[in-house]
């Protein structure tokens, strides 16, 4: 009999102490920003990259202090319309591609540390008010070298009074600095995330398709090329949402009448999408 109860009583300690130590495990890790899910996966619903309208994909992997980042865009539509090569006003032949990105970027967190974040704790509410207390939680603010590569493609009018129209590739480099918070916090909301900001130097070459002229006396016309660019962006996904945004000038091809890269090299790009893999577990 005595061994019967110190046996029930053994298993219950045990599986108390199992018990605290999960509660205890689970509670880090929910409050731990040092604890997100590696591999996060974003589907780009809709990427606007100035008149190119598309979608894409991204797939992140964090490492405790470095990250992993590829991301490909496709545009479908183009707001301007893609110049016809059997209008009789082209000066070229050339089947014209859409715009599409591909791109690697890698960083490494030469400071990270932790900080207090102020949320809100929610007590009560209803559809007109709410009532809260302030808490605080433990947020990682980083700071990083971010570098990669990246390949753009599409077409592009070299002459755009004569409609010289073809198609372009351009290889190049990225690297700069990127600011990062991560956040992983739960109380009566969530508070989970990670929110960058970063500037980059691009630099990169351009190569044009060889122009199929329709008139074979007509001499393709002088083509410049700009070979450093720049670019200001800025990303924010968790909690299944992720929305991203850059500003800059990629290399390419330089417009004579301007003297400033056209279109697509200056740019301004705004993505919205999904996280399909990765979001937080919190039960």
């Amino acid at each position: 009999m005595k061994k019967i109860f110190y046996c029930t009583l053994y298993v219950l300690l045990i599986t108390t102490a199992l018990r605290a130590t999960a509660d205890t495990t689970d509670d880090n890790r929910r409050n731990n920003p040092y604890k997100l899910r590696p591999l996060k996966v974003q589907l780009l619903l809709l990427t606007m990259d100035d008149i190119n309208f598309g979608c894409g994909l991204q797939v992140d992997y964090h490492f405790r202090h470095a990250v992993i980042e590829t991301q490909w865009r496709k545009a479908f539509y183009w707001s301007a319309g893609k110049p016809d090569p059997a209008d009789e006003k082209n000066a070229t032949t050339n089947s014209l591609s859409s715009f599409s990105n591909f791109e690697i970027d890698g960083e490494y967190y030469f400071a990270d540390y932790l900080v207090n974040k102020r949320y809100k704790n929610i007590l009560s509410e209803n559809s007109t008010y709410y009532t809260y207390n302030t808490g605080y939680g433990k947020a990682r603010r980083i700071f990083a070298v971010k570098a990669g590569a990246f390949l753009s493609s599409g077409y592009v009018a070299t002459d755009s009074a004569a409609h010289y129209n073809t198609n372009y590739t351009t290889k190049g480099f990225a690297f700069g600095l990127a600011r990062k918070r991560i956040d992983r916090i739960q109380s009566t909301r969530r508070h989970d995330g990670v929110r960058e900001m970063y500037l980059q130097v691009l630099t990169g070459g351009t190569s044009l398709e060889t122009m199929k002229l329709k008139n074979a006396q007509a001499a393709a016309p002088v083509t410049a090329f700009k070979n450093i660019g720049w670019r200001l962006g800025g990303q924010r996904y968790g909690e299944h949402m992720y929305v991203g945004y850059e500003l800059g000038e990629r290399p390419g091809l330089v417009n004579p009448d301007k003297g400033k890269a056209s279109i697509p090299f200056n740019y301004f790009l705004i993505t919205f999408g999904i996280t399909i893999y990765g979001n937080e577990k919190w039960k």
